[in-house]
């Protein structure tokens, strides 16, 4: 590897080029994370964002089974 090879000196520039990428990257992620966590709630707001779709796509399925049956029925 190019830091084993290396002079101590340009093996620390390397290293620390690679730790300021790093904190870089992590602080770009921890901005996208807040960022999409504002916009799209938290876990818990999703959890229960999902539940109510849920519960309301399965009554209107119910609903339209129940019309379809009657009408059947009625035929």
């Amino acid at each position: 590897m190019l830091i084993e090879r290396s002079d101590p000196a340009v093996a620390a520039t390397i290293i620390i080029g690679l730790i300021t990428v790093t904190a870089f990257l992590l602080c770009r992620q921890l901005k996208w994370l807040e960022k999409s966590f504002v916009q799209e709630s938290g876990l818990s707001e999703r959890m229960i964002s999902a539940r109510l779709r849920c519960v309301i796509l399965c009554s209107t399925v119910h609903a339209m089974h129940g019309v379809c049956a009657r009408s059947q029925k009625s035929s």
